[in-house]
């Protein structure tokens, strides 16, 4: 059974600000840095769940892009992986017409819960800056969108 949260997201990743085709009007992509583990799960009849660990939060470490809703996992790639002074930097493009809407995915260490809601990007292109020269480090990377 998978666990679907769409929330509002708020915080850490900001779209650039000087992009020549931003609306002001537009809310910025942006991903919590930690999210709360659920307080309870649903448990069989005659059983309650229990949470072993005393974990108060999980870390962002990671964003990816879908186009259209992840439940129908069509997951991008990025146009371009390299290292840039020891940080890897990825690119997306979603000027494409082809693409529907894009949809963000904020991924959190210790969880498979992952938070997503669609994005106003589609017809930019982002960055994202992992930290390290290798993605998956722990750090989540920044996105900057134009």
């Amino acid at each position: 059974m998978s666990l679907r949260i769409d929330w509002i997201l708020a915080g850490v990743l900001a779209v650039g600000a000087g992009a020549a085709a931003a609306d002001a009007s537009d809310p910025p992509l942006s991903c919590p840095a930690t999210i709360v583990p659920p307080e309870s799960t649903r448990a069989p009849e005659g059983w309650r769940a229990w949470r072993v660990s005393e974990i108060s939060g999980f870390r962002l470490i990671d964003v990816s892009f879908s186009d259209g809703p992840p439940e129908e996992r069509v997951f991008l790639n990025a146009i371009t992986a390299r290292v840039v002074r020891g940080h890897r930097v990825e690119t997306f493009d979603f000027t494409s017409e082809a693409f529907r809407a894009i949809w963000v995915m904020c991924q959190y260490s210790g969880t498979d819960i992952a938070l997503v809601r669609e994005t106003n990007i589609r017809g930019k292109r982002c960055r994202l800056t992992y930290p390290g020269p290798k993605a998956h480090q722990g750090r989540a990377p920044s996105v900057q969108c134009e």
